[in-house]
Protein backbone atom coordinates (compact mmCIF):
# COMPACT_ATOMS: atom_id res chain seq x y z
CA UNK A 1 0.00 0.00 0.00
CA UNK A 2 1.37 3.38 -1.04
CA UNK A 3 0.44 6.24 1.31
CA UNK A 4 0.96 9.91 0.51
CA UNK A 5 0.99 12.10 3.65
CA UNK A 6 0.51 15.83 3.01
CA UNK A 7 1.83 17.75 5.99
CA UNK A 8 2.79 21.29 6.81
CA UNK A 9 5.86 20.23 8.82
CA UNK A 10 8.77 18.29 7.30
CA UNK A 11 9.31 14.74 8.54
CA UNK A 12 12.11 15.26 11.07
CA UNK A 13 12.13 12.64 13.83
CA UNK A 14 13.93 15.01 16.20
CA UNK A 15 10.82 17.23 16.10
CA UNK A 16 7.26 16.62 17.26
CA UNK A 17 5.55 15.84 13.93
CA UNK A 18 8.22 13.49 12.60
CA UNK A 19 8.61 11.72 15.93
CA UNK A 20 4.86 11.15 16.28
CA UNK A 21 4.24 10.03 12.70
CA UNK A 22 7.22 7.66 12.70
CA UNK A 23 5.72 6.20 15.86
CA UNK A 24 2.38 5.74 14.08
CA UNK A 25 3.70 4.34 10.78
CA UNK A 26 7.21 3.04 11.48
CA UNK A 27 7.56 -0.72 11.09
CA UNK A 28 4.30 -1.23 9.17
CA UNK A 29 4.71 -4.09 6.73
CA UNK A 30 3.63 -3.77 3.08
CA UNK A 31 3.48 0.02 3.32
CA UNK A 32 5.39 2.72 1.42
CA UNK A 33 5.32 6.28 2.77
CA UNK A 34 5.64 9.42 0.64
CA UNK A 35 5.45 12.96 1.98
CA UNK A 36 4.64 16.42 0.64
CA UNK A 37 5.49 19.14 3.19
CA UNK A 38 4.76 22.85 3.01
CA UNK A 39 7.25 24.45 5.37
CA UNK A 40 10.99 24.86 5.79
CA UNK A 41 12.92 22.18 7.64
CA UNK A 42 14.86 18.92 7.26
CA UNK A 43 14.02 15.37 6.21
CA UNK A 44 15.23 13.04 8.94
CA UNK A 45 13.36 9.75 8.71
CA UNK A 46 14.10 6.13 7.96
CA UNK A 47 10.55 5.32 6.85
CA UNK A 48 9.85 8.00 4.21
CA UNK A 49 10.63 6.77 0.69
CA UNK A 50 10.60 10.20 -0.93
CA UNK A 51 9.59 13.69 0.14
CA UNK A 52 8.79 16.89 -1.74
CA UNK A 53 9.09 20.29 -0.06
CA UNK A 54 7.54 23.71 -0.68
CA UNK A 55 7.66 26.87 1.43
CA UNK A 56 5.90 30.23 1.20
CA UNK A 57 9.14 31.75 -0.05
CA UNK A 58 9.60 29.18 -2.81
CA UNK A 59 5.91 29.54 -3.71
CA UNK A 60 6.31 33.32 -3.90
CA UNK A 61 9.30 32.84 -6.22
CA UNK A 62 7.07 31.07 -8.77
CA UNK A 63 5.75 34.51 -9.71
CA UNK A 64 9.26 35.17 -11.04
CA UNK A 65 9.52 31.96 -13.04
CA UNK A 66 11.13 29.70 -10.41
CA UNK A 67 10.06 26.24 -9.24
CA UNK A 68 7.73 25.94 -6.27
CA UNK A 69 9.48 23.00 -4.65
CA UNK A 70 12.09 20.29 -4.75
CA UNK A 71 12.79 16.70 -3.76
CA UNK A 72 14.27 16.55 -0.27
CA UNK A 73 17.56 14.88 0.53
CA UNK A 74 17.78 12.99 3.85
CA UNK A 75 19.72 14.87 6.53
CA UNK A 76 21.94 13.56 9.28
CA UNK A 77 20.11 13.21 12.63
CA UNK A 78 22.82 15.44 14.13
CA UNK A 79 21.98 18.36 11.83
CA UNK A 80 19.52 20.88 13.22
CA UNK A 81 17.35 23.20 11.13
CA UNK A 82 17.92 26.93 11.54
CA UNK A 83 15.38 29.14 9.72
CA UNK A 84 17.02 31.66 7.43
CA UNK A 85 14.12 34.08 7.86
CA UNK A 86 13.30 35.88 11.10
CA UNK A 87 10.02 34.67 12.55
CA UNK A 88 8.04 36.97 14.86
CA UNK A 89 7.85 35.76 18.47
CA UNK A 90 4.10 36.36 18.45
CA UNK A 91 2.37 35.70 15.17
CA UNK A 92 -0.76 37.76 14.61
CA UNK A 93 -3.69 36.74 12.43
CA UNK A 94 -2.69 39.23 9.74
CA UNK A 95 0.59 37.33 9.35
CA UNK A 96 -1.30 34.13 8.58
CA UNK A 97 -3.57 35.90 6.10
CA UNK A 98 -0.56 37.29 4.25
CA UNK A 99 1.01 33.83 4.15
CA UNK A 100 -2.23 32.28 2.89
CA UNK A 101 -2.51 34.92 0.17
CA UNK A 102 1.00 34.07 -1.02
CA UNK A 103 -0.08 30.46 -1.48
CA UNK A 104 -3.32 31.52 -3.19
CA UNK A 105 -1.49 33.50 -5.90
CA UNK A 106 1.59 31.26 -6.15
CA UNK A 107 1.91 28.74 -8.98
CA UNK A 108 2.78 25.85 -6.68
CA UNK A 109 0.68 23.18 -8.42
CA UNK A 110 3.24 22.78 -11.20
CA UNK A 111 4.63 19.96 -13.32
CA UNK A 112 7.28 18.99 -10.73
CA UNK A 113 4.70 18.44 -8.00
CA UNK A 114 2.41 16.55 -10.36
CA UNK A 115 5.34 14.37 -11.42
CA UNK A 116 6.16 13.61 -7.78
CA UNK A 117 2.56 12.53 -7.20
CA UNK A 118 2.60 10.38 -10.35
CA UNK A 119 5.83 8.70 -9.25
CA UNK A 120 4.46 8.10 -5.76
CA UNK A 121 1.31 6.48 -7.21
CA UNK A 122 -0.60 6.89 -3.95
CA UNK A 123 -3.40 4.47 -3.19
CA UNK A 124 -4.58 6.52 -0.24
CA UNK A 125 -3.95 10.05 1.08
CA UNK A 126 -3.37 10.68 4.79
CA UNK A 127 -3.99 14.29 5.79
CA UNK A 128 -2.85 15.92 9.02
CA UNK A 129 -5.46 18.70 9.21
CA UNK A 130 -4.40 22.18 10.35
CA UNK A 131 -6.12 25.42 11.31
CA UNK A 132 -4.71 26.99 8.17
CA UNK A 133 -6.34 28.23 4.97
CA UNK A 134 -3.43 27.39 2.71
CA UNK A 135 -2.98 23.85 4.03
CA UNK A 136 -6.68 23.14 3.46
CA UNK A 137 -6.34 24.53 -0.08
CA UNK A 138 -3.22 22.45 -0.84
CA UNK A 139 -4.76 19.27 0.52
CA UNK A 140 -8.10 19.84 -1.21
CA UNK A 141 -6.34 20.45 -4.53
CA UNK A 142 -4.26 17.28 -4.29
CA UNK A 143 -7.23 15.19 -3.14
CA UNK A 144 -9.18 16.35 -6.19
CA UNK A 145 -6.20 15.59 -8.47
CA UNK A 146 -5.43 12.10 -7.13
CA UNK A 147 -8.91 10.51 -7.16
CA UNK A 148 -8.01 8.13 -4.30
CA UNK A 149 -9.51 7.73 -0.80
CA UNK A 150 -8.28 10.08 1.91
CA UNK A 151 -8.20 10.04 5.71
CA UNK A 152 -8.11 13.06 8.03
CA UNK A 153 -5.83 13.18 11.06
CA UNK A 154 -6.54 15.86 13.72
CA UNK A 155 -4.48 16.42 16.87
CA UNK A 156 -5.86 19.82 17.99
CA UNK A 157 -9.25 21.51 17.85
CA UNK A 158 -9.21 23.30 14.50
CA UNK A 159 -12.91 24.12 14.21
CA UNK A 160 -14.27 25.81 17.35
CA UNK A 161 -14.65 29.55 17.74
CA UNK A 162 -12.65 31.21 20.54
CA UNK A 163 -14.29 32.60 23.68
CA UNK A 164 -15.24 36.27 23.42
CA UNK A 165 -14.92 35.87 19.68
CA UNK A 166 -16.51 39.25 18.98
CA UNK A 167 -13.55 40.86 20.74
CA UNK A 168 -11.27 39.11 18.26
CA UNK A 169 -12.89 40.11 14.94
CA UNK A 170 -9.97 39.30 12.63
CA UNK A 171 -9.31 35.90 14.21
CA UNK A 172 -13.04 35.14 14.16
CA UNK A 173 -13.16 36.05 10.47
CA UNK A 174 -10.16 33.78 9.83
CA UNK A 175 -11.82 30.91 11.69
CA UNK A 176 -15.13 31.46 9.86
CA UNK A 177 -13.44 31.10 6.45
CA UNK A 178 -11.37 28.21 7.78
CA UNK A 179 -14.45 26.29 8.95
CA UNK A 180 -15.84 26.33 5.42
CA UNK A 181 -12.56 25.00 4.02
CA UNK A 182 -12.38 22.34 6.73
CA UNK A 183 -15.90 21.18 6.00
CA UNK A 184 -15.02 20.59 2.35
CA UNK A 185 -11.86 18.69 3.28
CA UNK A 186 -13.46 16.57 5.99
CA UNK A 187 -16.44 15.77 3.74
CA UNK A 188 -13.97 14.19 1.32
CA UNK A 189 -12.34 12.11 4.08
CA UNK A 190 -13.54 8.55 4.56
CA UNK A 191 -13.06 8.88 8.33
CA UNK A 192 -11.03 10.81 10.91
CA UNK A 193 -8.31 9.74 13.33
CA UNK A 194 -7.89 11.98 16.38
CA UNK A 195 -5.62 12.30 19.42
CA UNK A 196 -8.20 13.11 22.11
CA UNK A 197 -11.17 11.12 23.40
CA UNK A 198 -13.38 14.18 23.74
CA UNK A 199 -12.58 15.17 20.16
CA UNK A 200 -13.58 11.71 18.91
CA UNK A 201 -16.99 12.13 20.55
CA UNK A 202 -17.63 15.75 19.54
CA UNK A 203 -16.24 15.64 16.01
CA UNK A 204 -18.10 12.45 15.11
CA UNK A 205 -21.35 14.28 15.86
CA UNK A 206 -20.25 17.58 14.35
CA UNK A 207 -19.12 16.17 10.99
CA UNK A 208 -21.17 12.96 10.92
CA UNK A 209 -17.94 11.01 10.40
CA UNK A 210 -16.48 7.97 12.10
CA UNK A 211 -13.71 9.21 14.41
CA UNK A 212 -11.11 6.80 15.76
CA UNK A 213 -9.06 7.63 18.84
CA UNK A 214 -5.36 6.93 18.28
CA UNK A 215 -2.16 8.22 19.87
CA UNK A 216 1.53 7.78 20.36
CA UNK A 217 2.12 4.16 21.27
CA UNK A 218 4.78 2.18 23.10
CA UNK A 219 6.15 -1.36 22.93
CA UNK A 220 4.11 -2.84 25.75
CA UNK A 221 5.98 -6.17 25.68
CA UNK A 222 9.25 -4.51 26.68
CA UNK A 223 7.79 -1.66 28.71
CA UNK A 224 9.20 -1.53 32.23
CA UNK A 225 8.08 1.27 34.52
CA UNK A 226 10.86 1.74 37.09
CA UNK A 227 9.85 1.62 40.74
CA UNK A 228 10.49 4.68 42.88
CA UNK A 229 13.58 3.59 44.81
CA UNK A 230 16.31 5.31 46.75
CA UNK A 231 16.31 8.48 48.76
CA UNK A 232 14.80 11.56 47.12
CA UNK A 233 16.99 14.47 46.15
CA UNK A 234 17.87 17.16 48.65
CA UNK A 235 16.25 19.53 47.92
CA UNK A 236 13.36 17.63 46.34
CA UNK A 237 13.46 18.11 42.58
CA UNK A 238 10.31 18.97 40.59
CA UNK A 239 10.99 19.17 36.82
CA UNK A 240 8.97 20.70 33.99
CA UNK A 241 10.05 20.26 30.36
CA UNK A 242 8.38 22.01 27.45
CA UNK A 243 6.61 25.16 26.33
CA UNK A 244 5.50 27.55 29.07
CA UNK A 245 3.40 29.80 26.82
CA UNK A 246 -0.42 29.91 26.65
CA UNK A 247 -0.57 30.74 30.34
CA UNK A 248 1.31 27.65 31.52
CA UNK A 249 3.88 29.85 33.24
CA UNK A 250 1.09 31.11 35.53
CA UNK A 251 0.43 27.60 36.81
CA UNK A 252 4.15 26.95 37.28
CA UNK A 253 4.25 30.13 39.34
CA UNK A 254 1.36 28.86 41.47
CA UNK A 255 3.21 25.60 42.03
CA UNK A 256 6.40 27.48 42.90
CA UNK A 257 4.56 29.62 45.45
CA UNK A 258 3.07 26.49 47.04
CA UNK A 259 6.55 24.94 47.31
CA UNK A 260 7.88 28.14 48.90
CA UNK A 261 5.01 28.16 51.41
CA UNK A 262 4.92 24.47 52.35
CA UNK A 263 8.46 23.23 51.66
CA UNK A 264 10.71 26.30 51.91
CA UNK A 265 14.27 25.49 50.77
CA UNK A 266 13.26 21.80 50.69
CA UNK A 267 12.17 21.70 47.03
CA UNK A 268 13.09 23.25 43.68
CA UNK A 269 11.10 23.55 40.46
CA UNK A 270 13.48 23.26 37.50
CA UNK A 271 11.92 24.56 34.28
CA UNK A 272 13.52 23.39 31.02
CA UNK A 273 12.01 25.36 28.16
CA UNK A 274 12.84 26.96 24.85
CA UNK A 275 10.08 29.54 25.36
CA UNK A 276 11.29 33.13 25.21
CA UNK A 277 11.28 34.51 28.76
CA UNK A 278 9.77 37.96 28.33
CA UNK A 279 9.31 40.58 31.05
CA UNK A 280 5.83 39.28 31.96
CA UNK A 281 7.04 35.72 32.58
CA UNK A 282 10.18 36.95 34.31
CA UNK A 283 8.15 39.13 36.67
CA UNK A 284 5.82 36.21 37.49
CA UNK A 285 8.80 34.11 38.60
CA UNK A 286 10.95 36.85 40.14
CA UNK A 287 9.95 36.48 43.80
CA UNK A 288 9.61 32.69 43.84
CA UNK A 289 12.71 31.14 45.40
CA UNK A 290 12.00 27.54 44.37
CA UNK A 291 11.81 28.24 40.60
CA UNK A 292 14.94 27.87 38.49
CA UNK A 293 14.86 28.53 34.72
CA UNK A 294 17.19 26.04 33.02
CA UNK A 295 16.58 27.01 29.38
CA UNK A 296 16.23 24.55 26.52
CA UNK A 297 17.81 21.11 26.49
CA UNK A 298 18.72 18.99 23.43
CA UNK A 299 16.17 16.30 22.53
CA UNK A 300 18.79 13.61 23.19
CA UNK A 301 19.13 14.78 26.81
CA UNK A 302 15.47 15.30 27.70
CA UNK A 303 14.92 11.72 28.87
CA UNK A 304 17.91 11.96 31.21
CA UNK A 305 16.64 15.23 32.66
CA UNK A 306 13.21 13.71 33.24
CA UNK A 307 14.58 10.52 34.76
CA UNK A 308 16.72 12.54 37.18
CA UNK A 309 13.65 14.24 38.68
CA UNK A 310 11.78 13.29 41.83
CA UNK A 311 8.52 14.59 40.33
CA UNK A 312 7.59 15.57 36.77
CA UNK A 313 5.22 18.48 36.25
CA UNK A 314 2.47 18.97 33.66
CA UNK A 315 0.40 22.17 33.58
CA UNK A 316 -2.41 23.76 31.58
CA UNK A 317 -3.81 27.24 32.13
CA UNK A 318 -7.32 28.00 33.40
CA UNK A 319 -8.11 31.04 31.24
CA UNK A 320 -10.98 30.65 28.72
CA UNK A 321 -8.56 31.32 25.83
CA UNK A 322 -6.10 28.65 27.01
CA UNK A 323 -8.89 26.12 27.56
CA UNK A 324 -10.06 26.86 24.01
CA UNK A 325 -6.55 26.13 22.72
CA UNK A 326 -5.89 22.93 24.72
CA UNK A 327 -9.29 21.37 25.49
CA UNK A 328 -8.99 18.75 22.76
CA UNK A 329 -5.23 18.25 22.91
CA UNK A 330 -3.15 15.55 24.57
CA UNK A 331 0.56 16.17 24.92
CA UNK A 332 2.67 13.17 23.88
CA UNK A 333 5.14 14.42 26.51
CA UNK A 334 2.86 12.85 29.14
CA UNK A 335 3.59 9.39 27.74
CA UNK A 336 7.33 10.12 27.98
CA UNK A 337 6.76 11.22 31.57
CA UNK A 338 4.96 7.99 32.40
CA UNK A 339 7.76 5.82 31.00
CA UNK A 340 10.31 7.33 33.40
CA UNK A 341 8.45 5.94 36.41
CA UNK A 342 8.60 9.32 38.13
CA UNK A 343 5.36 10.53 39.80
CA UNK A 344 3.55 13.22 37.84
CA UNK A 345 2.15 16.38 39.41
CA UNK A 346 -0.47 17.93 37.11
CA UNK A 347 -2.20 21.29 37.44
CA UNK A 348 -5.04 22.47 35.21
CA UNK A 349 -8.79 22.46 34.49
CA UNK A 350 -10.53 19.10 34.27
CA UNK A 351 -12.20 20.20 31.01
CA UNK A 352 -8.83 19.89 29.23
CA UNK A 353 -8.25 16.42 27.76
CA UNK A 354 -4.79 15.83 29.24
CA UNK A 355 -5.86 16.77 32.78
CA UNK A 356 -9.10 14.78 32.49
CA UNK A 357 -7.18 11.73 31.27
CA UNK A 358 -4.72 11.88 34.18
CA UNK A 359 -7.61 12.29 36.63
CA UNK A 360 -9.71 9.50 35.14
CA UNK A 361 -6.82 7.03 34.92
CA UNK A 362 -5.42 7.87 38.36
CA UNK A 363 -1.92 8.22 36.93
CA UNK A 364 -0.95 11.58 38.48
CA UNK A 365 -1.34 13.80 41.51
CA UNK A 366 -3.80 16.26 39.99
CA UNK A 367 -4.77 19.72 41.23
CA UNK A 368 -7.58 21.71 39.63
CA UNK A 369 -7.50 24.65 42.07
CA UNK A 370 -5.16 26.58 44.40
CA UNK A 371 -6.52 24.62 47.36
CA UNK A 372 -5.77 21.31 45.66
CA UNK A 373 -2.23 22.43 44.79
CA UNK A 374 -1.58 23.01 48.49
CA UNK A 375 -3.10 19.61 49.34
CA UNK A 376 -0.89 17.81 46.81
CA UNK A 377 2.31 19.46 48.04
CA UNK A 378 1.32 18.85 51.67
CA UNK A 379 0.68 15.17 50.92
CA UNK A 380 4.13 14.91 49.31
CA UNK A 381 5.80 16.61 52.29
CA UNK A 382 4.02 14.37 54.81
CA UNK A 383 4.72 11.19 52.76
CA UNK A 384 1.01 10.49 52.26
CA UNK A 385 1.08 10.28 48.45
CA UNK A 386 0.39 6.74 47.22
CA UNK A 387 3.14 6.26 44.63
CA UNK A 388 2.58 2.49 44.30
CA UNK A 389 -1.03 3.03 43.19
CA UNK A 390 0.10 5.72 40.72
CA UNK A 391 2.60 3.26 39.23
CA UNK A 392 0.04 0.45 38.96
CA UNK A 393 -2.49 2.77 37.32
CA UNK A 394 0.17 4.01 34.90
CA UNK A 395 1.07 0.48 33.82
CA UNK A 396 -2.63 -0.32 33.35
CA UNK A 397 -3.24 2.84 31.32
CA UNK A 398 -0.27 2.27 29.03
CA UNK A 399 -1.17 -1.38 28.37
CA UNK A 400 -4.84 -0.67 27.70
CA UNK A 401 -4.50 2.57 25.72
CA UNK A 402 -0.95 2.91 24.35
CA UNK A 403 -0.10 -0.49 22.89
CA UNK A 404 1.69 0.52 19.69
CA UNK A 405 0.95 -2.80 17.97
CA UNK A 406 -2.80 -2.39 18.54
CA UNK A 407 -2.77 1.27 17.48
CA UNK A 408 -0.81 0.54 14.29
CA UNK A 409 -2.91 -2.52 13.51
CA UNK A 410 -6.07 -0.42 13.65
CA UNK A 411 -4.58 2.31 11.44
CA UNK A 412 -3.33 -0.22 8.89
CA UNK A 413 -6.54 -2.26 8.72
CA UNK A 414 -8.65 0.83 8.19
CA UNK A 415 -6.36 2.07 5.41
CA UNK A 416 -6.31 -1.29 3.64
CA UNK A 417 -10.10 -1.48 3.85
CA UNK A 418 -10.26 1.72 1.74
CA UNK A 419 -8.23 0.37 -1.16
CA UNK A 420 -9.88 -3.05 -1.10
Amino acid sequence: MRILIISRTPWDESESFGNTFSNLFGGMMDVEIYNICCQGGLLNSSIVNKAYQMTEFSVLSTLFGKKAGHLMEPSSPDVKYTPSEKIPKKRRTIYFIIRDLIWSVGLWFDSDLKQFIKDAKPEVLYLPIYASWYMCDVQNKIVKYCHVPCVGHISDDVYSYPPNRYKQPLFTFYRMVLRNKLRKLIDKSSYLEVFANNMAVEYSKLFNKRCYFIGKGIDVSSCVIPERKGAPSVPLKFVYTGNIGSGRYLQLARLGKALDAIMPKQAVLDIYTGTYIDSIISTSFSKIESIQIRGSVPATEVKGVQSDADFLVHVEDFSPQSIFETRMSFSTKIIDYMLTGRPIVAIGPSSVCSIDTLLDSGTALVATSDEEILKVITAIKEHRADFNTLRKNTIKYLKENRDRIKIQDGIKKRLFSLIQ
